[in-house]
């Protein structure tokens, strides 16, 4: 079974390494559905022992997880990259390319918030567009249900709370 589970491994990794962004883990899951070896459960396991070894670090985005290799990862990806079968590299590369404009815009818009140390909870918009960041803003809020608001309103609105600052911004 430890021959299977560095394989799992090194396939998610794999998927990661070849990403050129962070994977949500809804990506990761709907990649490993395709595998029939892999299920949710798996999937999961995976990625937790990924996690505490290490070799994958996650990010929050909204309601969002994201996860992405580490240094240590592709070290050991260097070293296994045999174990993941030549017809799995190829569904790992089809899958990429066939869902890269879904998992940019995975990335594209975040908003995390967290609680303020006097206070209320501060929210961090951000939008990434070709790898740059266009706008990073924090602003903080009284309660954890206006956090939520702002943060479902910046998913839905962001090119009108953009095109507004920089309308007001440029006067």
């Amino acid at each position: 079974m430890a021959d299977f589970r560095l394989t799992y491994q090194i396939i998610l990794i794999e998927l990661m390494e070849r990403s050129a962004i962070p994977l949500s883990t809804a990506k990761i899951l709907d990649f490993t559905a395709q595998l029939p070896f892999f299920d949710y459960f798996q999937t999961q396991e995976t990625l937790n022992s990924l996690l505490e070894a290490g070799m994958v670090v996650t990010e929050a985005s909204g309601n969002t997880t994201l996860y992405h290799s580490t240094d240590k990862a592709h070290e050991a990806y260097e070293m296994y990259h045999l174990e993941v079968p030549p017809d799995i590299r190829e569904q790992i590369i089809e899958y990429l390319n066939d869902n890269k404009l879904s998992i940019q815009t995975d990335n594209a818009l975040s908003c995390v918030y967290h609680p303020s140390y006097n206070g209320g909870y501060l929210c961090t918009l951000r939008r990434i567009e070709n790898d740059r960041i266009q706008i990073s803003l924090s602003v903080h809020v009284a309660n954890v249900d206006a956090a939520k608001a702002v943060c479902a309103n910046w998913k839905a609105r962001y090119e009108d709370v953009y095109a507004a600052i920089m309308d007001q911004l440029i006067k």
